[in-house]
């Protein structure tokens, strides 16, 4: 299983802010409960236009994958 993590360039010019908003979707893939147990590749991509909170991806993350594996 292999999942990435994308932040456009276009609504975060800075690569500071991109780099912190991966670094908070890996944290929040890891903090799921369950293993993610796919076989494939899974990519994550924020579109969001602010800097958002990690307890707000923990809890969007775990809604997306709990919708489509469940």
């Amino acid at each position: 299983m292999a999942v990435s993590v994308s932040v456009p360039k276009k609504n975060f010019s800075k690569a500071v802010h991109r780099n912190r908003i991966k670094r908070q979707l890996r944290v929040a893939l890891k903090s799921l409960e369950a293993p993610l147990s796919f076989s494939g590749i899974c990519m994550l991509l924020y579109t969001g236009k602010e800097l958002p909170k990690t307890l707000f991806l923990i809890e969007e993350t775990r809604s997306v994958f709990q919708k489509t594996f469940s």
